[in-house]
């Protein structure tokens, strides 16, 4: 009699060869059968199926893959069988059950009924197939060991089932652990009971994620823990997933068997790949740049510098007017020049502290900037930092917002309603870029600690009171240091005669300066900044010498300094972020002397305003600029001035060669 499977097998057989999958699973068993390292056990054989690709093959197996996988499965474990024992690649012995296939599927078609939604899954309304669930991790178990395999003999030694490779016992999909291991198997030839062999049992690694849908999250609904998925995975997929990341999973609803007989369903994950900012990548696809930064930008490209402060003073104007805050907004969005998945390297970060009368405004910008980074969460009713919880499963670590922000900015709000503990782990997470989370609870034991990396960038702010009272804020480890008081004036009196003057302009539908009615929408700033922070940019040499003349030269004064200011040694490192994130800001394609000059003057300003001196390169701090200089400042005024104090910049750069220890600025 015909087999009805065959067809569906030759077309296995085509697709394990046109991917060159079906060579290197005969390879790596002969390998192993030459070594002589086949002693019976059962060998583990992956699949990668691109249901793209099998479809341009066999419409009918893309089918049984997609709604029937146990199935499927059980068809490509015959096929890769009989190929290997025709081949000669197995020893005589070895029967069908020595061979486990694991089918991982991925690139599931883009249509609403492949897709899992929280609804569906809450409500057990779903089929025994294949799905895709995008989501945020927000929690994780500790890895946890499972059976993927074990041998089971007769005690009878006259039975056949006392034979090495009788009773084979495999893990399934959705399988418990009571059901791979127990004690009540019998001989199927005499009866009696089986015994496991230990010896010959494989373990594996699972891993329990929960994921909050990605919809939800987007439209900032508030969710809840009973509103996650539990996703399981195994093995090589447990290395795969960081708390604080995005994920297009791939698998199966099954039924999780857990203690006192309760279930629940959770998702068996087949594969696993990270969103890497979507919205970013389109963007960096279209290098499309709004119209409304365009016309910004329009007659700005003989100035290396205007752009980046018309920028400054026109970001988030809806909460400031042009004008104030303007070196908080400069900071700002250099900071986030530095966020995204293109971004995530922990030593580029640029954490940022801002200190100022105004918190409440102060608050509100970081906020704002916080937003356009692409946030995703709500951080303000959750903690800072990971706790633990038990489960019936195990031990479950939430992640807090700091991991929960990813490679995107993290408001921890004021510094000095913080408890001293946490201003401490808070000093700990900016030195390291780790956080580490204790996992053993038990009185008596060794504590066992898990490392988790940080991606995000931090930002804080504090008012210029508390940070006089409380001297130790200056030994915070940001980056970034901005006050945002301006000594030439009042503040208080400034933000509010630019308040009034900001709504009547609005009102009255009047220009303020250069900087015109037509405003820049979230939208656009939130795109433009995107897709200039996935620029790659890189450093020329002059930027570069005059980056590390500037560094060693201000070690040594800072070092002769009588007030003893601590000159930081990450201070190369944060120049170089700085003057890179300017070039991406500006939309260059090579860091120029230029971006190292205004890196050179954001760092001193920083240093002077969190030690309340003077820089040495006699730079004003300007926290603030008036609306009535706001266009003559930008137009013409700050490239004067910027090339003047390249010029200062370099002259201070010549004590380094010369050895003068003696530096007068010009006038």
């Amino acid at each position: 009699m015909e087999d009805p499977t065959l067809e569906l097998k030759e077309d296995i057989l085509i697709f394990l060869d046109q991917t060159c999958q079906l060579k290197s699973i005969c390879q790596s068993c002969r390998v192993k059968l030459c070594q002589s390292e086949w002693k019976g056990e059962v060998s583990m054989v992956k699949v990668n199926v691109d249901v793209l690709h099998l479809s341009e093959i066999s419409s009918s197996l893309t089918n049984l893959v997609l709604h029937e996988p146990d199935r499927a499965q059980q068809l490509f474990q015959e096929v890769v069988y009989t190929t290997l024992q025709t081949l000669l690649n197995l020893p005589e012995s070895c029967s069908l059950a020595q061979i486990q296939v694991q089918l991982q599927v991925f690139n599931l078609p883009s249509l609403p009924d492949y897709k899992l939604s929280v609804r569906q899954f809450l409500m057990c309304n779903f089929e025994s197939r294949f799905y895709t669930f995008e989501g945020l991790a927000c929690a994780r178990s500790t890895t946890q060991k499972y059976s993927k395999s074990t041998k089971y003999v007769c005690l009878s030694k006259q039975c056949k089932g006392s034979k090495e490779d009788a009773f084979i016992r495999l893990f399934n999909r959705g399988s418990a652990e009571s059901q791979v291991i127990r004690c009540d198997f019998r001989c199927i030839y005499c009866g009696c009971f089986l015994k496991e062999d230990i010896h010959r049992r494989v373990l594996g690694e699972k891993l329990i994620v929960e994921m909050v849908s990605v919809e939800d999250i987007s439209n900032r609904c508030p969710v809840k823990i009973n509103q996650c998925i539990r996703v399981i995975f195994r093995d090589e997929l447990t290395s795969s997933v960081e708390i604080g990341s995005r994920y297009s999973v791939v698998g199966v609803p099954v039924a999780d068997f857990m203690k006192e007989g309760t279930v629940r369903v959770v998702l068996e994950a087949s594969s696993v790949c990270p969103l890497f900012d979507v919205p970013r990548d389109s963007c960096l696809r279209s290098h499309w740049i709004p119209e409304s930064i365009l016309y910004l930008r329009h007659g700005l490209t003989n100035s290396p510098w205007s752009f980046s402060a018309r920028l400054a003073c026109m970001f988030a104007s809806e909460i400031s007017p042009p004008g104030t805050f303007y070196f908080l907004k400069m900071c700002m969005l250099l900071s986030l020049m530095q966020t995204g998945s293109s971004n995530k390297g922990g030593k580029s970060k640029l954490d940022l502290l801002a200190t100022g009368d105004e918190d409440v405004i102060i608050g509100r910008l970081l906020h704002f900037g916080e937003l356009i980074s692409g946030t995703l969460l709500n951080h303000n009713s959750k903690p800072l930092f990971p706790s633990t919880r038990e489960v019936q499963q195990g031990l479950i670590i939430d992640g807090g917002s700091i991991l929960l922000s990813g490679a995107c900015i993290c408001c921890i709000g004021n510094l000095n309603l913080k408890r001293k503990e946490v201003q401490e782990k808070i000093m700990k997470v900016l030195q390291e870029r780790c956080i580490a989370v204790e996992l053993s609870k038990k009185e008596g034991t060794n504590k066992i600690f898990e490392e988790f990396p940080v991606y995000s960038t931090l930002w804080a702010y504090q008012k210029s009171k508390d940070t006089r009272k409380d001297a130790s804020s200056k030994d915070y480890p940001f980056k970034l240091c901005v006050n945002c008081d301006n000594q030439a004036f009042s503040s208080d009196e400034f933000l509010q005669q630019q308040l009034c003057h900001s709504l009547l302009s609005n009102c009255l539908s009047l220009e303020a300066g250069l900087l015109v009615a037509r405003s820049i929408s979230f939208e656009d700033l939130q795109q433009f900044i995107w897709m200039s922070a996935s620029r790659i940019v890189k450093f020329s040499s002059d930027a570069e010498t005059l980056l590390k003349e500037y560094f060693v030269t201000s070690r040594r004064m800072y070092e002769g300094d009588v007030k003893e200011r601590n000159f930081p040694l990450t201070t190369l490192e944060t120049l170089s972020t700085l003057a890179v994130s300017h070039a991406k800001l500006s939309l260059h394609h090579t860091v120029t002397q230029e971006d190292a000059v205004i890196a050179i003057h954001i760092f001193e300003e920083c240093m002077s305003g969190r030690f309340a001196g003077h820089s040495f390169i006699s730079m004003l701090p300007q926290a603030h600029i008036k609306t009535d200089k706001l266009s003559h400042f930008i137009d013409g005024e700050l490239n004067e001035y910027m090339s003047t104090f390249h010029k200062q910049l370099l002259k201070f750069c010549r004590i380094r060669m010369d050895g003068d220890s003696h530096f007068l600025p010009e006038d």
